[in-house]
């Protein structure tokens, strides 16, 4: 037995692991790294196998391989990472070993089999860097052990980003620049740590290329562009003049190259500017270094006259920008004016690529002005921002300029502003931008752009206050990253709504109310336009794809209608009514557009989770939506709706749990203060008393609404799809679950879920009868199981004839057992309030499901019989995903009159006899039911 044992090594998840005797000696933390480099290498062949041999040559490989979407990959990279703070030179030979191996790789063939070799080299170095970002930035634990595997990485890296003939990879040219790029982004991360390393050899390789005779541009370009990761430290002043010196052989260069040589020329001043940029956002203050001042007083004019050079502009204007940003304060004042002219003139380029280099150095020189200097005397600021703002917001246009640029740079251009002048931001650029003058009129313009920034910019300011956050970093550079290691933190935002209250905390009283009327004026226009009449369940757009249904004119205003809904619950419109916002925002989770779908659903749940008093009339909103909107008719958007809800009442779930733990905390904490006098105790107790009450009534109206909750999921239990049943179940337990967290069972009725359970032993005794007993024994009793095998059983050719019902329909052993669940002694006794709210809309769907399958329906023309299996005016809505056939609608029927006759509630001696009604075929049903129906309704309608 203890041989057995010492054969191999069962892990948790059962996973054999074939050991000799003397690895069960090996220390743990060597085992660990041991298996996870395995795993990891197990795992890389697999991918090289899948990438190189299996998917087509012209697919790039950062395409095929997306770490972000990897979770394995995420977890053994995070696990290596950290092993490497004791264990990196171990780690760091093996993966070279495994390295050079992969590169031995014959490429002596021709044709394809050879691409696929080349390629397969290629990934296997893509992989290789991949670890390396991760792994190299603990190199800083073993500066010495590790400087023989540094020096081999360093000089394959610059190996690899040299030159590279496109007739030597031929298809795979695209592929070796991908790789380049990576190896550039390694020597990036080592030279935080290697700085002198890198920059010599950099400045090596660039002095043999540099004796050449000719100058191989080529290749001078490629070590360039190697080095466009390089980072200076400025935390401690000898490495930023190590730095600097590295600058100055750079920018030496870059002045002595002739303008003939526009490519190098280009090369070089992007090198400079892809430095420098990192570099000023990591000065925050004025930077009084010698070495620094003379860089920029050698490089500015050179550089300053070439702008106005239209084969040299795109280069220049970047590179002159990064040196006004890292300039004194005293020469960035004195000279930024005249290229601040010269800057918002070229915003209206016809060239778009000029107004975009300009709009980016603008902002990058604005932050300086206004962040890190501070402005100048008050008139002077005003009217430089004055000039800025009509240049790039024009009073009475539609748009802004540049026109189609990205957004957030606007939004950060008024965060800058705001940083130094928050009332002039706001009176200025922001009522302007939401339009607050026009927001009273009936009928408001959209300018989708305009108030996309507003909206976008005034949620930036109040969170930036809110959380105290430090200024705002100068904006980096939007570059291109193969990998995405090297990658900008998304920011993260409020989500609580902004109260009146916390305007007033945060200065803002006076702007905040302006803002909130143009938000709703914005939102009800953008609904009547693009909203309420997009829904998937508009006739309008049945049978169309999204491309027929979204032209291209509606895209900008698709985009702003998203940073609205998104908006939303941290900016409430006003006075637009809480249940309106609700009915809204649900409505917009059956847009036509996905992504405004997905924004309503994340709104949605944020409502949920930070507005508590809105919680009951939200479900309540909810559910009303999906009974007389989401029909049966398209079971797949019905299936979204569902599984939104169980992830709205999870969300609740976790609230009111802790909602609960702090009325506790709060009692206990009352309870154990001591009164000074007794009018204060008198005064608490009344205080702990309202607390109570106020307690016990929120506790009903939240029972009240998940009650609510169960009779919407006993009505899908009526439907076809095994996975809305599945979810309808979910939904059962998921209330059960939250009823029994409160405090006092008085408080609600018996959970569905749990009479359901109870029944299911004698529903399957007494409906399931051609079934075999020995069959039944081995069935579980409870619901979801029971639920689940009853899908899968086949039904009695025997039960399907006149005799036992109409013809036309099958015996549906579902719809017996939902008749036994039905009897009275179950849920129309022990869940009224559940069922109160089931039987309306179980009659509302009825009615709707009656009339498609209805031959004498007008609107079902063409359907001469009820076994005709065409469809009628329900055709292909290909938006909406499946449509229920003909005979899918007759079954619906079937379940749906067994449960409208099962759970009426009625003091009718006929109505109130189980075994009576169930003794009617379902067409008998189908006639007593419509009798009561016109009975029952012009009774109502009298009273």
């Amino acid at each position: 037995m203890e041989d057995d044992l010492k054969s191999f090594i069962k892990l948790p998840w059962f996973k054999k692991h074939f050991s000799n005797s003397s690895d069960l000696e090996i220390l743990p933390a060597r085992y660990t790294v041991q298996y996870v480099m395995e795993e990891m290498f197990i795992y890389f062949e697999k991918r090289l196998t899948q990438i190189a041999d299996e998917e087509p040559l012209d697919k790039l490989i950062n395409k095929s391989f997306k770490r972000g979407e990897d979770s394995y990959l995420n977890s053994l990279l995070r696990t290596l990472f950290g092993l490497c703070e004791t264990c990196l030179p171990s780690v760091l030979n093996v993966l070279i070993k495994w390295y050079e191996h992969q590169q031995r790789v014959s490429i002596s063939q021709v044709g394809e089999v050879r691409d696929r070799a080349i390629k397969k080299t290629l990934v296997a170095s893509y992989l290789f860097c991949v670890v390396l970002i991760e792994i190299l930035l603990q190199v800083h634990f073993h500066p010495a052990e590790c400087q023989t595997q540094i020096n081999f990485i360093v000089g394959n890296s610059f190996n690899q980003i040299s030159y590279k003939d496109q007739s030597v990879f031929g298809i795979n040219y695209n592929n070796s620049l991908i790789v380049s790029e990576i190896f550039a982004e390694v020597i990036g991360v080592l030279s935080q740590t290697h700085c002198k390393l890198i920059q010599k050899y950099c400045i090596d390789n660039l002095n043999e290329l540099r004796k050449e005779i000719p100058v191989n541009t080529h290749s001078v370009i490629c070590l360039l562009m190697g080095m466009k990761y390089f980072r200076i430290k400025t935390n401690e002043i000898s490495s930023l003049e190590e730095g600097i010196a590295f600058l100055e052989e750079i920018g030496s260069y870059y002045l002595e190259v002739d303008l003939k040589q526009k490519d190098l020329k280009h090369a070089l001043a992007g090198l400079l500017v892809e430095i420098l940029i990192p570099m000023a956002a990591q000065i925050k203050t004025e930077a009084n270094v010698p070495a620094l001042i003379a860089f920029v007083d050698k490089l500015y004019n050179p550089t300053y006259d070439l702008i106005n050079k239209k084969q040299h502009k795109l280069a220049a204007y970047p590179l002159l920008t990064c040196l006004l940003c890292i300039s004194q304060n005293k020469f960035f004042l004195s000279t930024w004016v005249q290229f601040l002219n010269l800057t918002l003139a070229n915003l209206k380029n016809k060239d778009s690529r000029i107004s975009r280099m300009a709009l980016e150095s603008l902002y990058r020189l604005i932050w300086v002005y206004t962040v890190r200097i501070s402005c100048e005397s008050n008139s002077v600021t005003r009217s430089r921002l004055e000039g800025i703002c009509a240049s790039l917001f024009p009073r009475g246009s539609r748009n802004v300029v540049p026109r189609d640029a990205p957004l957030n740079i606007f939004v950060k251009i008024i965060h800058f502003i705001s940083q130094y002048r928050i009332d002039f931001a706001f009176r200025e650029i922001i009522y302007d931008l939401l339009g607050c003058s026009r927001a009273s009129s009936r009928t408001l313009s959209i300018y989708p752009e305009r108030m996309n920034i507003g909206i976008r910019a005034l949620m930036v300011i109040f969170d930036g206050l809110q959380q105290n956050e430090s200024p705002p970093g100068m904006p980096r550079s939007i570059g291109f990253v193969p990998f995405g290691t090297i990658q900008r933190q998304k920011r993260s935002y409020l989500t609580q709504p902004l109260s009146i209250e916390t305007a007033i905390s945060l200065g803002l009283e006076q702007y905040y109310p302006a803002c909130r009327k143009a938000f709703d004026s914005i939102l009800r226009t953008l609904d009547a336009q693009i909203g309420r009449s997009f829904m998937l369940t508009a006739s309008h757009v049945r049978g169309k794809e999204y491309n027929e249904v979204i032209n291209s004119e509606m895209r900008a205003k698709l985009d702003l209608f998203r940073t609205c809904i998104a908006a939303i619950p941290r900016f409430l419109p006003d006075p637009m009514s809480h249940q309106d916002l609700i009915e809204f925002v649900i409505r917009m989770c059956v847009h036509v557009d996905e992504e405004i779908r997905l924004t309503a659903y994340q709104s949605l749940q944020n409502l949920v989770a930070e507005c508590p008093d809105w919680r009951e009339d939200l479900f309540h909103i909810f559910l009303r939506f999906l009974i007389n909107q989401i029909q049966d008719t398209f079971p797949t958007l019905l299936e979204s709706m569902v599984r939104l809800l169980l992830q709205l009442l999870s969300v609740w779930k976790l609230n009111f749990i802790e909602h609960q733990k702090n009325e506790s905390i709060m009692l206990k904490l009352s309870t154990n203060k001591v009164g000074i006098s007794s009018q204060s105790s008198i005064s608490e107790s009344c205080e702990l008393t309202n607390s109570h009450t106020s307690f016990e009534r929120y506790i009903s109206a939240t029972a009240f609404a998940l009650h609510c909750i169960e009779g919407l999921a006993l009505t899908l239990l009526c439907q076809l799809r095994p996975q809305i049943k599945r979810m309808a179940i979910s939904l059962l337990y998921e209330v059960k679950g939250f009823l029994d967290c409160f405090p006092q069972k008085q408080h609600y009725e018996t959970p569905i879920i749990e009479v359901l359970d109870e029944a299911t032993p004698y529903v399957m005794e007494k409906y399931i009868q051609h079934v075999s007993e020995n069959e039944k024994k081995t069935w579980h009793k409870d619901f979801a199981s029971f639920c689940e095998i009853v899908s899968n059983v086949g039904t009695d050719p025997l039960l399907v004839n006149e005799d036992h019902g109409n013809e036309y329909l099958r015996w549906d052993v579902w719809a017996s057992a939902l008749s036994g669940f039905s009897e009275h002694r179950f849920l129309p006794s022990k869940c009224t309030v559940a069922i109160s709210f089931a039987w309306p809309a179980l009659l509302t769907r009825f009615n709707y499901c009656h009339q498609i399958i209805d031959p004498n329906n007008p609107q079902n023309e063409n359907r001469s019989s009820l076994l005709r299996s065409s469809k009628s005016r329900y055709t292909n809505w290909p938006l909406c995903g499946d449509i229920l056939s003909h005979e899918n609608y007759l079954s619906l029927w079937q379940k749906y009159i067994v449960m409208v006759f099962g759970l009426f509630q009625s003091k009718t001696t006929f109505l109130s006899n189980p075994s009576l009604i169930r003794s009617f075929s379902p067409f008998v049903y189908f006639l007593f039911f419509f009798v009561f129906n016109q009975i029952s309704f012009h009774g109502v309608s009298k009273n």
